[in-house]
C-alpha cells in the first residue's frame, strides 16, 4: 500500500492503463442489492473507477482513498467530468468517522481489501450500512496471455521471481490477493452479515475481465503494479525487470510494441449483507 500513497506514484497511469470493470459486473453488484438507491461508498477508490459507476445509480456517493494522490486524480477527474453527486475524501478505510452510523445503502471496495485489517474492516462496514445493507469487495490479479503461452512464462519469471520483481511486492497484501481474496473470506464475521456469496477464478458467475492490449500499453499497465514502482524508486541505476521482461518477450515471440494481445485476469467477487 505504501507505493500507492507516494507521491511520486503516477497515478494518472492507474487510471489510464487498468482494466475497466464490465458494465455487466456494475450491474451484477446492483442486482444483488434489496436496499436504497440512496447513499453509496466505495473504500479504497483509487482514481475512482468503481466510485463513477455508483455516482451513475446512487443518489450520493463517497469515495475514500488513504492516498492523497489518488484522491487527487478521482477529484480532476470529477472536475473533467463535471459529476455533481460524488464526493472524494481523504481517509483510512477502517476508520470513517465523518460518515454516521447505519448511513449507507451499499459499500464497494474495488481492487483494495487485500490492504485492510479486515477484522477492524468488518467492523466499521457493520456500524455505518444500513440493516440489510451491501458490502461487496472484489479484486483482479495476474493477467495472461489468452493466446501466448510463452508470454505467461515470461511474466511470472519477472514479476515473481526472487532475482526481480518478487521480493518487491508488500506482503501480506499480495498474497491475499493473489488467493482471491479467500483469506480475507474466513474473516467475514457471521454475527455481523449474512447472504455471503463468494465467485472467483474461473468459477460459474464469476466476472470476466479482459481488453486487448497494445504491447506498449500493456508494459505500461505493469508499471503501475506497487512492485514496479518500488524497484524504480530503491534501484534507479539498474534495468528494471519490466524491460527485461520487455526484451526477452519481443526476441522470444517475434512481437514489438505495436503488437495488439489480448489479456484476460483472474477476478474474485465477494457479495455480503449487513444483518
Amino acid at each position: 500500500m505504501s507505493s500507492f500513497r507516494d507521491t511520486s506514484y503516477n497515478s494518472n497511469n492507474y487510471s489510464q492503463f487498468r482494466p475497466e470493470y464490465p458494465s455487466s459486473f456494475i450491474d451484477s453488484i446492483f442486482s444483488y442489492h434489496q436496499g436504497d438507491f440512496d447513499n453509496a461508498l466505495d473504500v479504497g477508490c483509487g482514481p475512482g473507477e468503481a466510485t463513477f459507476h455508483l455516482a451513475k445509480k446512487f443518489k450520493n456517493t463517497i469515495g475514500t482513498d488513504i492516498s492523497p494522490v489518488m484522491v487527487a486524480q478521482a477529484t480532476s477527474l470529477k472536475e473533467k467530468r463535471n459529476v455533481s453527486n460524488i464526493s472524494f475524501e481523504e481517509s483510512s478505510s477502517e476508520d470513517l468517522p465523518f460518515i454516521a452510523d447505519s448511513s449507507v445503502d451499499l459499500v464497494t471496495a474495488a481492487e483494495c481489501a487485500h490492504w485492510f485489517n479486515a477484522p477492524k474492516w468488518f467492523k466499521e462496514m457493520a456500524r455505518i450500512l444500513k440493516p440489510r445493507g451491501t458490502l461487496c469487495y472484489f479484486g483482479y490479479v495476474d493477467p495472461y496471455f489468452v493466446d501466448l503461452p510463452v508470454g505467461n512464462e515470461l511474466y511470472h519469471k519477472y514479476v515473481y521471481g526472487d532475482d526481480y520483481l518478487g521480493p518487491y511486492w508488500e506482503e501480506p497484501g499480495r498474497s491475499i490477493l493473489v488467493d482471491l481474496f479467500r483469506p480475507i473470506d474466513k474473516q467475514i464475521p457471521s454475527d455481523l452479515f449474512e447472504d455471503v456469496m463468494a465467485l472467483r477464478g474461473n468459477e460459474p458467475g464469476s466476472f470476466v475481465l479482459e481488453r486487448d492490449f497494445q504491447l506498449k500499453d500493456y508494459f505500461q499497465y505493469l508499471y503501475t503494479m506497487s512492485s514496479a514502482h518500488k524497484f524504480v524508486q530503491q534501484n534507479p541505476d539498474k534495468k528494471d525487470p519490466i524491460q527485461m521482461f520487455r526484451t526477452e518477450l519481443f526476441e522470444k515471440a517475434g512481437l514489438d510494441d505495436s503488437s495488439v494481445l489480448r489479456l484476460r485476469w483472474l477476478t474474485t467477487v465477494t457479495f455480503l449483507r449487513r444483518r
